[in-house]
């Protein structure tokens, strides 16, 4: 086999089903299958499904009793002994293209050491796909992985395994990982786009971090570390906005919960750069909101 794909999974009795057929989505791909590599971490996974995924032929399986996903997408790779590997979120898919689409990809440019393909986002409305023409987005991927999100998941990406070390993953934050890998990923890395849907990333699984509190609390400290990377002035400008954006939406979010102070420490926080000045009529609503505990 040439690919190994790391799946870091909870490997809860809840994720049992999207699991396995992640791992089925490996198996069968057309050109030969990939090796899956699973990481199961943390304490709240099933103790029969942990027993199947042990013995189960067509998998490495690895065990990490701590649940940190960054942890355990470091593990794999520190087991990946092919010489490309992806990450695969344990309720996404691969199509059968998949394998052979990136693997062609990396012959035509041997040069590359990502490859980056187009996917379909899964929705109660049917697959609908993620970019029109992601070729575009390598006229500037800096730029582009921030207005269009062309690593929206783990599984937009294979890497090359002489260039990416687990060490990669090391500082990737808690919130926005993929986009801060597909961000370090432009400026170091040289990326080949291909226009091909080679996956699928399920919008109607219930309980999705990206839909949570926890993730738009995070999300300014996130953006910061983005920022912490030497991006282009023009790239650095747009992740200024997008904090102050970040978080307006923090304290939005936090006035619809009556969580007043943590809503007037984000909107004052917004406001203290010019590109906070879009924010300041919000103050009338947090001003109502006091009031309004007060009555």
């Amino acid at each position: 086999m040439n690919i190994s794909v790391i799946i870091p999974t909870v490997a809860s009795l809840a994720r049992r089903r999207s699991l396995l057929a992640a791992i089925q989505s490996l198996i069968d791909q057309a050109g030969g299958p990939i090796l899956p590599i699973v990481v199961a971490n943390g304490d709240h996974s099933d103790l029969d499904l942990l027993e199947e995924l042990r013995r189960d032929p067509r998998i490495r399986f690895v065990r990490l009793e701590e649940g940190n996903l960054l942890r355990a997408v470091t593990a794999g790779r520190l087991s990946v002994d092919t010489e490309f590997f992806g990450v695969l979120d344990d309720d996404d898919l691969y199509l059968r293209n998949s394998a052979a689409v990136r693997l062609a990809a990396f012959r035509d440019d041997p040069r590359s050491d990502v490859v980056v393909t187009n996917g379909f986002h899964r929705t109660g409305d049917g697959d609908i796909q993620l970019i029109d023409d992601i070729t575009s987005m390598g006229s500037d991927p800096a730029l582009t992985i921030l207005t269009s999100q062309w690593f929206p998941t783990a599984a937009a990406g294979l890497f090359r395994t002489s260039t990416i070390d687990a060490d990669f993953f090391s500082e990737v934050p808690l919130c926005a990982q993929w986009t801060y890998v597909g961000l370090r990923a432009a400026l170091m890395l040289r990326i080949k786009f291909v226009n091909i849907c080679t996956f699928v990333v399920d919008m109607t699984t219930p309980g999705s971090m990206s839909k949570s509190y926890d993730y738009i609390q995070g999300q300014p400290g996130a953006i910061k570390q983005l920022m912490r990377l030497n991006v282009p002035s023009h790239v650095r400008r747009l992740l200024k906005r997008k904090y102050r954006a970040a978080l307006h939406e923090l304290s939005s979010k936090a006035l619809s919960k009556r969580k007043l102070r943590e809503a007037w420490r984000a909107h004052l926080a917004s406001l203290t750069s010019l590109h906070g000045i879009r924010y300041v009529g919000y103050t009338r609503h947090l001003v109502f909101g006091a009031f309004g505990d007060r009555a």
